[in-house]
């Protein structure tokens, strides 16, 4: 059962706390890393995400542990001959610390000063200023984290610890979004005070924050909580529009929050875009240069203009913005259905279209050049794109009635030979 470390906050129930245990003992890596360190009589501490997120019964992919100094070598090697995964030096610098990559990533981080109380004073937040000795199953709470994870209160240990990365600020929004924590008031100040450092931070740090913040079940809350603090316009690069609040909660409009990550996380990001304003044929830009993917960005750019075009879409041009849109046209009518009630109505009417089968009519660029000696090039794909409309209409229902559509187009296209 998990014991309270000197100044802990009080014990979590009996029964859940066993739960949380017995979740821990089951992990391979650090039921083999306990059966180590008691060999060689070395207190062994997990500590921070890992011991927050397996309180509250979650799944933590990444494992980090304390271990004392000139330990860590020794102990990642163990590790590495017992299968457990390849030892990687991550930093030969106080403190030093040694990865074991493997189905299971495990960061063994050697303790500085005098016991793990310097260790966690450092850390950002008092959720994650939590440590459990593997051994003993002792829970380490100077500051409280465990009666503000009950609570679903985020709080700083100190304020200096936000000052020494403005990033911080940032993953207070993400906190909130993955995992319900609300900052307190406190909290809240120091970021809006330490919020303008952020545009110095890097933009790869920035952009890992947003996606993940971006995946959450739920993102406005968090996202607007950001605007309050003053987080959104340096974390973004752009001035903030007026009625942001109201844009943001198409973020969590049901057809967004269903869709599966990563779409949703692609999906939310072209929403966020529209919502700063930016111009549809610069979002992929902005995006890029704020360093997600460049694949990402054009996928957001690409949605949002469909989700546009779909808004004004005379039905008669139906198949021809589902051809154009094709994989890309799910992502974009979830967008579209929450960007206007016009929009909503087109993409019922667009999504009943989508699921009719498709008949079973194909033809390929190789069969264009074949039927009419055309050489390769973007005619062949204009046309492709053209007979696939007029199939998917139901107007061809045969590669009979493809070969002659595609023949009768190409003669009235082609070029009149000169006359004598």
């Amino acid at each position: 059962m998990l014991n309270a470390g000197t100044g802990a906050a009080p014990n979590l129930s009996g029964r859940r706390a066993r739960r949380a245990f017995e979740r821990i003992r089951r992990i391979r890596i650090l039921s083999e890393l306990s059966r180590q360190a008691r060999t060689r009589e070395l207190p062994v501490w997990l500590v921070g995400g890992a011991v927050r997120d397996l309180l509250q019964g979650r799944e933590h992919p990444d494992l980090d542990v304390v271990v004392p100094a000139g330990s860590a070598d020794a102990l990642a090697s163990t590790l590495s001959r017992r299968g457990m995964g390849t030892v990687v030096l991550l930093s030969d610098r106080s403190p030093r610390v040694v990865r074991v990559a493997g189905r299971q990533t495990l960061d063994l981080a050697e303790l500085e000063g005098d016991g793990i109380g310097r260790d966690l004073s450092r850390r950002d937040f008092t959720v994650n200023a939590m440590a459990l000795e593997l051994s003993s199953g002792a829970l380490v709470d100077p500051f409280g984290g465990l009666a503000d994870l009950r609570r679903r209160r985020l709080r700083l240990v100190r304020p200096g610890n936000l000052e020494e990365d403005p990033l911080r600020v940032l993953r207070a929004a993400r906190f909130y979004a993955t995992h319900g924590l609300l900052p307190d008031r406190a909290l809240t100040e120091s970021c809006r005070a330490v919020a303008p450092r952020l545009r110095d931070a890097a933009l790869e740090r920035i952009a890992t924050e947003i996606s993940r913040l971006l995946e959450a079940p739920g993102s406005a809350p968090a996202l607007a909580w950001a605007h309050r603090a003053g987080v959104l316009e340096p974390a973004l690069g752009r001035e903030i529009p007026g009625g942001i609040a109201r844009r943001l909660g198409r973020l969590d409009a049901r057809p967004v929050a269903s869709a599966p990550i990563p779409a949703r996380r692609t999906l939310r990001l072209a929403l966020l875009a529209d919502a700063l304003e930016v111009p549809a044929e610069q979002i992929a830009h902005y995006l890029a240069g704020r360093r997600f993917s460049r694949e990402e960005a054009r996928r957001a750019a690409r949605i949002v203009d469909l989700a546009r075009r779909a808004q004004t879409l005379p039905p008669d041009r139906d198949w021809e913005w589902i051809v154009l849109a094709g994989s890309e046209g799910s992502d974009a009518l979830r967008a579209a259905s929450v960007l206007s009630p016009r929009g909503r109505r087109a993409s019922s009417r667009l999504e009943r279209k989508m699921r009719r089968p498709r008949p079973r009519v194909k033809v390929s660029g190789d069969d264009l050049i074949a039927w009419t000696g055309m050489a390769p090039g973007p005619e062949v794909g204009r046309i492709l794109e053209a007979l696939e409309v007029e199939i998917r209409r139901g107007a061809l229902r045969s590669r009979r009635q493809a070969r002659a559509w595609v023949l009768s187009r190409s003669a009235a296209t082609s070029p009149r030979p000169p006359t004598r």
